[in-house]
């Protein structure tokens, strides 16, 4: 009797060690698999980890991020830009959000739920940015007219003193076969930034010397 009571301790302390690991993890464990299964391209996996994170954690709007990439990524882009709305929706001020939101309305195919929501964005902040992000969109969709209405508002807003409007205007013009409009604007930039190597590789290749001369003040300066 006395060999086998060792024996016994040994046992019931094998079950209590065992009954303890097969409690749920920590959410830092959950944190820790969920990025070494993303790091090592095992995205069902980390899927998993990350939608048992946010089930356990739903204020955790860092991880509800990486979950939609990670959706995203797996092709499931509608439940990807479901996750993205509920950030958006907690965080509205948040730039980075409101471009992976966008992006991810678009993957999704739901444009107009996408310009609704940048149309209505940009007219909220004001904001350069987002009306150089509202005339990008609208041109990946197709709507030449609101792109160019949104990229005209962006440079005036800006008021001629920035570079990014004036590129997005000369792109926007070059692509649309418009030449001239094109030259035009990629002069005004370079008047905005002379010593720019892209500009002027851009000005070079439409056959102009990028001097001092072609620079002309951006019309939203007047």
């Amino acid at each position: 009797m006395r060999g086998i009571m060792p024996l016994v301790f040994a046992a019931l302390a094998s079950v209590a060690l065992l009954a303890g690991c097969s409690g749920p993890r920590s959410l830092e464990r959950v944190r820790l698999d969920g990025d070494k299964n993303f790091t090592y391209n095992r995205y069902q996996q980390a899927s998993a980890d990350y939608q048992e994170l946010i089930d356990r954690d739903p204020n955790d709007w860092r991880y509800r991020v990486k979950l939609a990439e990670t959706l995203a990524i797996l092709g499931e882009q509608d439940r990807a830009e479901e996750h993205l709305a509920i950030v958006a929706g907690v965080r509205p001020q948040d730039d980075a959000i409101a471009e992976r939101f966008a992006q991810a309305m678009f993957d999704a195919g739901h444009h107009d739920r996408l310009i609704s929501y940048l149309q209505r964005r940009a007219h909220d902040t004001g904001s350069v940015h987002d009306y150089l992000r509202l005339g990008w969109f609208a041109v990946e969709t197709g709507d030449a007219d609101l792109a160019e209405r949104a990229l005209l508002t962006a440079a005036r807003l800006d008021h001629g003193r920035t570079l990014e409007p004036q590129v997005a205007l000369a792109d926007f013009y070059l692509a649309a076969g418009d030449r001239e409009e094109g030259l035009r604007r990629l002069r005004m930039a370079l008047y905005l930034d002379p010593a720019n190597e892209a500009v002027r590789q851009r000005l070079r290749a439409l056959g102009e010397v990028p001097g001092p001369s072609l620079a002309i003040v951006p019309d939203e300066q007047g």
